[in-house]
């Protein structure tokens, strides 16, 4: 699947397998495993806000995104480690790589487009869950009610492994389940 852009060069490379999975897995899952028209368009849609967030992100326009510009990203959303606003403090720093080497897939020390994808559909799937048992505003949670939102993550979750342990996935180049 490419994602083609006449403005970004950055944009013309296919998609991971990986990438490929998780979108399926979200825009498919309550479709039996069919991405009909409205899915696609809504998938589209998606993508383009994700490469508009990307671009914003990326403000040494490289194509990349660096650990110094995640960590700017994560404050910025409202993922905060220490307190201190722009998130370039050390301890946000350290926080920010960790989180990007779980997606570098070609590990060169930088988010592509693509990795940046699969970061973005496996958060939204905890910000849901969150989203969906926690009052807005709140930035703690009772153990009860996290073994609840960790219930609704496992939940969504579920498609992407589902999709993963299909048959037809082990056929394709690069993907390993």
């Amino acid at each position: 699947m490419l994602f083609r852009s006449t403005h970004h060069a950055h944009f013309t490379q296919p998609f991971h397998t990986k990438t490929v999975l998780w979108l399926a897995a979200r825009f498919a899952a309550d479709t039996y495993g069919t991405i009909g028209f409205p899915e696609f368009a809504e998938m589209m849609q998606y993508l383009e806000r994700l490469k508009e967030i990307f671009v914003q992100i990326d403000t040494d326009h490289t194509g990349d995104l660096s650990v110094a510009e995640l960590s700017r990203a994560l404050s910025l959303s409202g993922f905060n480690v220490t307190g201190f606003p722009g998130g370039g403090d050390a301890l946000s720093m350290a926080v920010a790589e960790k989180i990007g080497r779980a997606y570098d897939e070609d590990h060169n020390g930088v988010l592509t487009f693509d990795e940046f994808v699969q970061l973005r559909l496996e958060w939204d799937c905890y910000l849901d869950a969150w989203a969906s048992h926690v009052p807005l505003g709140m930035n703690s949670i009772h153990p009860q009610k996290l073994l609840t939102v960790l219930d609704s993550v496992k939940r969504s979750l579920e498609p992407v492994g589902a999709w993963a342990l299909h048959p037809t996935m082990s056929a394709l180049q690069g993907f390993d389940s």
